[in-house]
This record gives structure tokens, sequence and C-alpha cells, in this order.
């Protein structure tokens, strides 16, 4: 499971169905609907979000914060995916809202920058255009991505470090497995 904190844009159509699908189950998991994933690390975020709003979100009873979070998430999902023509139905989506600005996820800028080039690290191996393109539009600067996007719950906090609930070590290993692909040099 990936819950990305960038931007959907960056994601090629695979990678945005999976995220579509990714997010759903994380929803079911919070929903208590479903077994498996409850420990998943990519949800943590998602369980600590906490807001002294959450009637400014939802008169529901049943509606966590957590929903509200996940919920937030899927819809800039499903409005991408219609912005490219795909026909993700948002009548699956909870709680679909915005977030506000006070509520808003912090991430560490490590976080994105390492997202960033595990993203260019898969396309590059399955959508040489899309890779291409994002590389383009993200200019490497003292080795770092500018101009990177986030995906709108979250907010970019100052943080060379990745999140703790980050999974280093699947890169790694992937990155052993097909040794044949540039790495960015933050990212090795």
């Amino acid at each position: 499971m990936r819950l990305w904190s960038i931007h959907p844009r960056y994601l090629d159509s695979r990678g945005l169905v999976a995220s579509w699908r990714e997010g759903l189950l994380a929803q079911k998991v919070l929903t208590g609907t479903t077994k498996g994933y409850k420990d998943h690390p990519q949800l943590i975020r998602f369980l600590e979000f906490k807001t002294d709003n959450l009637n400014q979100y939802t008169d529901q009873k049943d509606i966590t914060a957590s929903l509200v979070a996940i919920g937030a998430w899927l819809k800039i999902i499903q409005e991408e995916a219609t912005d490219r023509g795909f026909k993700f139905n948002s009548n699956l989506i909870v709680c679909k809202t915005d977030l506000l600005s006070q509520d808003r996820i912090p991430i560490t800028q490590g976080q994105l920058q390492y997202e960033f080039g595990w993203l260019l690290f898969k396309l590059s191996q399955r959508d040489p255009v899309k890779y291409n393109l994002n590389l383009i539009e993200n200019i490497k600067q003292d080795e770092e991505y500018v101009n990177l996007k986030i995906h709108p719950c979250f907010v970019a906090i100052e943080g060379k470090h990745m999140e703790a609930w980050e999974r280093v070590a699947d890169f790694e290993k992937e990155i052993k497995r097909q040794e044949k692909v540039e790495i960015p040099k933050n990212l090795s």
C-alpha cells in the first residue's frame, strides 16, 4: 500500500489507479470493514490525524477525523482521475471534503524527496514518457527536486529525514534487484 504525499499529477495511469484502489482499501481499514492491513505503516499519519474542526467537515456521528483525512486524500485522487478521463466512482468515498489549511497533515521535505525518487524509479521501468516529463518539470538542484508539488492534504515541513513510518528497506531491496536503473544521488 502506498498513499502518496506527492501530488497525483506525477503518477502514471497505473499509479493513479493503484492509488485509488489502495486509498479505498485504507478507507475500509479505517472504517473497520476489513481485517487486514490494520497495522500498515502508510496508515499511521491518517490514524494520528486530529482536528478540532470535525463538525465543519461532517455532521455524521460515525465519521472520525481519520475518515475525514482519507476522504480528502481520495477526493484529490478522484479529481485527478476525472481530469485525465477516468471514471472513478466518487460515491465510494465515505467523507468527500477538502482539508482546511490549518488541518493539513505535516510531511517532511525529506519524505517528499524520497517519495518522488521512488516514483521516478518506478516510472523509469514502466512509463519512460511520464518519467521524462516529471524530470523536466522538477529540476534537481543541490540534490533536491525543486518545484515539487505536494498532495493538498499535506503541508511540507522542514526536515531532510523520512517519516518514521516509511519502510526504506523496500526501496533499497528493489534498487538492488534492478541495478541497471540510474537512481538519483540523494536516494542511494
